[in-house]
């Protein structure tokens, strides 16, 4: 508006249709090395765009000593992450529940409750 440019130094342009087939691309890249290098990588990890759902043993590891080895891989990819609290977690539209009471495979994989379009959906994650 006022005759500024702007040079782009990394990633794809904004708008871009492009854009997102790149980027997930990339990241399934640099999931696929991490898995391979790490001597720990969480079980199940499910990534939809940007946002990433796993479970996590913090036996195994530190979380903040994973996240830290992620970010190092890559300078402009910064990881963050949050906690469940009361055995819940928000993921997307999603309110992801522990339930502790129920028998599954390994026991670890969490049931969701969501409502969509007014109906009540729950699924298993497997």
């Amino acid at each position: 508006d006022n005759g500024e440019y702007f040079q782009q130094h990394g990633g794809t342009a904004m708008g871009n249709s492009l854009t997102p087939c790149i980027a997930n691309l990339f990241m399934s890249k640099f999931e696929t090395e991490a898995k391979d290098k790490f001597e720990y990588f969480p079980r199940i990890l499910f990534r939809y765009e940007d946002d990433i759902f796993a479970v996590f043993d913090t036996k195994a590891i530190g979380l903040d000593n994973f996240i830290a080895k992620l970010n190092i891989r890559f300078p402009t990819i910064h990881f963050t992450y949050e906690m469940e609290h009361n055995e819940q977690l928000p993921f997307l539209e999603l309110l992801v529940i522990r339930n502790r009471k129920k028998q599954r495979l390994f026991d670890i994989f969490p049931t969701i409750h969501t409502t969509l379009f007014n109906i009540k959906w729950q699924v298993l994650i497997f």
